[in-house]
């Protein structure tokens, strides 16, 4: 027999329905009990589970993509993330409300739609983007801007004790940004100010142990197509710090998938 709320198939005899928790009064049993419902060939039990594979793959589907896609960069990235990831979730929770509420065959189509709405898109912008990402990326444009990521590692020489107690730091400023990737206009010289030093567990650097170089930069298709490296030598009172800075063209996600060769 099946619950007469939710239509699951429950042992005979069954006071309460051990999936929604309803009461299976016998006086209501024979004019509410669910038969098997039958959709071109397909119990309505088969649809629920294909609804429910679909919809629960495409909702990971899609948050693994929106990693790729999420708008902005280092903070505002985050905050798209997140704001991602409620949408889907409340997504997740009005549809599954929905298919639960009143088990029919309706609602379990309108699932399975659903997640094909969502799965079938995901799928197809991943497999464009990753066929076209590595393209993109090289097809460095003569003029214009383009986002770079930044990497700065840094070598320490002198002031050993300073190493005990406090971490090493190095980082690189343009403009007051310091952040892991840039919007960088080519052919276009960038004052940059290389820092390097110790600091301690609250972030505040050692006077003693703390240096900066000023140094102009700029970005041009040739150094970025064969992979742009700066070294500089930051003086740290009695020692010094050779930091070296690494600098990689990137692509946000729509741009990889309108990309066309030029």
């Amino acid at each position: 027999m099946f619950c007469r709320f939710c239509g699951k198939p429950i042992q005979e005899d069954s006071e309460f329905c051990p999936y929604c928790g309803k009461s299976q009064s016998p006086t209501h049993k024979a004019t509410h009990l669910i038969k098997l419902q039958k959709c071109d060939g397909m119990d309505i039990f088969t649809l629920s589970t294909i609804a429910s594979v679909c919809f629960y793959v495409g909702i990971i589907v899609f948050l693994i993509l929106f990693i790729k896609m999420a708008p902005g960069i280092g903070g505002d990235k985050l905050i798209a993330y997140i704001i991602g990831a409620a949408i889907t979730i409340v997504v997740s929770v009005i549809v599954h409300k929905i298919r639960n509420k009143k088990f029919t065959e309706k609602r379990q189509w309108v699932a399975l739609v659903f997640g094909l709405l969502l799965l079938i898109p995901s799928l197809t912008l991943r497999i464009v983007y990753e066929s076209k990402v590595d393209a993109a990326v090289a097809d460095i444009p003569k003029s214009g801007t383009v986002c770079v990521e930044i990497k700065v590692d840094e070598e320490f020489y002198s002031y050993f004790s300073e190493g005990l107690i406090r971490e090493p730091y190095s980082k690189i400023t343009f403009d007051g940004h310091n952040g892991n990737t840039l919007y960088v206009e080519l052919n276009k010289p960038y004052a940059a100010i290389i820092s390097a030093g110790y600091e301690g567990r609250s972030g505040v650097a050692s006077s003693a142990a703390s240096g900066s170089t000023d140094k102009t930069i700029t970005f041009t298709q040739a150094n970025l197509r064969n992979g742009y490296t700066i070294n500089e030598q930051v003086p740290l009172g009695g020692g010094y710090a050779d930091v070296t800075v690494k600098f990689k063209r990137i692509c946000t996600f729509w741009e990889v998938i309108f990309y066309s060769p030029s």
